[in-house]
C-alpha cells in the first residue's frame, strides 16, 4: 500500500477488483458456513447472503428499486422480508416480527420511542396456576394489561385493567380500574402460582419486572401495553 491512500480505500478496491474478476460473486466456504456476495443482474438483487449449515440463509442487501432488505429464507428458494427500507421517503416496513410468547418465565418488553416517551409492548403465554414475568421498558410507569385480547365476543373474557407499578427498589402495583370487578388484584410480594384466589389474575411488582398469576382455569395470553 502507498503511503498517501487510505488503507480502507485501499481494501475496497482490492475487494472490487477480487469481485469483478470472478464474474461479481465473491463466495467464502469452510465449515459449513457460506458467506455470498455478489450480483445478480436478472433480479436485480446485490448483496450478502449469510449460510450456516442446512438449507436456512439470510440476505441483507438491495432489490428492486433499490430497497433495502433484510431477508429470511427456510429453503433457500424463498425469502421472506423481514424488515424493507424504501428508497421514496425513507419508510420503514416490519413483517413476521413477533414479540416472543413465554410460559412461567421472563421476558422483556419491545420498545417504542413516539415524541421522545418510551413505550414498551410484550406478550405472555401463562399456564394456569403459573406466573409469568415482563421487564417493563423503565422501572416506574403504567401497565395496561389485557387478557386474551385476541379472541372476539363471546369467547372474549373482557378482562384487562390499568396498574400502576414501580419495579424499582421498593417494588410496587396499584390497581386503578378493571374491566371486570375483582378479576385482576393486586399482591405485595411474590406470586407461586396458586398465591391469589381461584379465577383471578393477580399482578406483583418484583425488583426489575412485573410478575403475572393466572388463576383463571386455563392457559391464556396476555398482551402487556407500558405507558
Amino acid at each position: 500500500m502507498s503511503d498517501d491512500t487510505d488503507p480502507m480505500t485501499e481494501l475496497a478496491a482490492a475487494v472490487r477488483a477480487l469481485v469483478e474478476r470472478n464474474g461479481g460473486v465473491l463466495e467464502i466456504e469452510g465449515d459449513s458456513q457460506t458467506l455470498h456476495l455478489g450480483k445478480n443482474s436478472s433480479s436485480d438483487r446485490n448483496g450478502v447472503y449469510l449460510k450456516t449449515g442446512g438449507s436456512e440463509r439470510w440476505f441483507f442487501g438491495t432489490i428492486g428499486d433499490d430497497h433495502l432488505v433484510l431477508q429470511r429464507s427456510a429453503n433457500g428458494s424463498t425469502h421472506t422480508d423481514v424488515m424493507t427500507i424504501e428508497r421514496s421517503g425513507d419508510c420503514r416496513f416490519v413483517t413476521d416480527v413477533h414479540v416472543p410468547e413465554l410460559s412461567a418465565t421472563r421476558v422483556i418488553a419491545d420498545d417504542l420511542v413516539v415524541g421522545d416517551n418510551l413505550i414498551g409492548g410484550a406478550v405472555l403465554t401463562i399456564a394456569d396456576d403459573a406466573v409469568g414475568a415482563v421487564v417493563p421498558p423503565r422501572p416506574g410507569g403504567l401497565l395496561v394489561i389485557t387478557f386474551d385480547g385476541h379472541s372476539q365476543y363471546p369467547s372474549h373474557n373482557a378482562i384487562g385493567g390499568l396498574i400502576s407499578y414501580d419495579v424499582g427498589a421498593s417494588p410496587r402495583v396499584e390497581l386503578h380500574t378493571s374491566v371486570e370487578a375483582s378479576a385482576i388484584v393486586t399482591h405485595d410480594g411474590t406470586l407461586s402460582g396458586t398465591t391469589g384466589d381461584d379465577g383471578v389474575i393477580t399482578i406483583a411488582a418484583a425488583d426489575g419486572y412485573v410478575e403475572i398469576e393466572n388463576r383463571r382455569g386455563s392457559a391464556g395470553k396476555f398482551q402487556c401495553t407500558f405507558l
